[in-house]
Order: structure tokens, then C-alpha cells, then sequence
């Protein structure tokens, strides 16, 4: 059996399979430090359709363009959508929400658009960002593992 088959199969026995969709201040480049910051989190597990979504207070401000993009935009305090004011939580908050929300399911993999070059990369410096012990062990080679591969 040739090896891209044996890969495969690996996968499909997974339980559940994740998508994730971040919203950030910015865009990165090769060199960009510090990345962008979270606005938000929106998971959809492809099973049971469960979904998991919230907005989170970045530490710094939407680029322009991302604003008009996004319809996000960040006054200092408040997080506003379209217009309209959003609750929106510090990213130490929101992903420990969306840690303990991905813990129910069993065999999950993340599944994201641009996983390589932004989504995991943003949200493996986010997890650093706030030390993660009781995650970072278990979730963080995971997910470097995916960056390079």
C-alpha cells in the first residue's frame, strides 16, 4: 500500500474533524513580530455541527484594511461588528473557552484555510503568549507538527 494511502486512512479514522476560523488585527509576513492578534474564534465541528464562536479584545489595532474587510473595528475599549457593539473577552478567557470546548471531542484534527502560514501560527503565539501549561504540553505539538508538515 503506497504511503499517501496509509496517510490517509490515518485520518479517517479520526473522530471528528474541526474547522477553524480566526479573525485577526493583521495580516503576517515572513518577518512580523509580534502577529497579529485574535478577534476572534469560530470552530465548527463537521460531525455534529456544533459550533463555537467569540470575539475577543486584541491587544493592539485592526489594520485598516482588515477593517474594512472584516467590518471589525476596535476602539481602544470596545470590539464593534457592522456596527454594533459585541461582548468580547480577553484572549487568556477566550481560549480557555475554546480549549475546554474542543476537550469533548475525541480524536479532533484542526482544519483551517490557511493553517500553515497564518491561522495555527497566530494561535500557537497566542497560546505561548499566556503560558499555557495545562495546554501547551498537550496541543501545542500538535500543532507545530501541522505547521511543518
Amino acid at each position: 500500500m503506497p504511503l499517501s494511502s496509509l496517510h490517509f486512512l490515518q485520518y479517517s479514522l479520526v473522530n471528528h474533524f474541526v474547522v477553524i476560523n480566526l479573525e485577526t488585527t493583521g495580516l503576517i509576513s515572513r518577518n512580523s513580530m509580534p502577529l497579529a492578534h485574535i478577534t476572534r474564534i469560530a470552530c465548527l465541528d463537521v460531525k455534529s455541527k456544533e459550533k463555537f464562536s467569540t470575539y475577543v479584545l486584541p491587544k493592539q489595532q485592526l489594520d485598516a484594511n482588515v477593517e474594512r474587510a472584516t467590518d471589525i473595528v476596535f476602539d481602544g475599549t470596545s470590539l464593534y461588528v457592522r456596527g454594533q457593539r459585541v461582548a468580547a473577552i480577553p484572549i487568556k478567557e477566550a481560549l480557555d473557552n475554546f480549549l475546554e470546548w474542543l476537550k469533548k471531542f475525541r480524536d479532533v484534527v484542526l482544519l483551517a484555510h490557511n493553517k500553515r502560514v497564518f491561522d495555527f501560527r497566530v494561535l500557537c503565539s497566542a497560546i505561548t503568549s499566556v503560558t499555557y501549561r495545562k495546554y501547551s504540553e498537550k496541543l501545542l505539538p500538535h500543532l507545530l507538527t501541522l505547521l511543518v508538515s
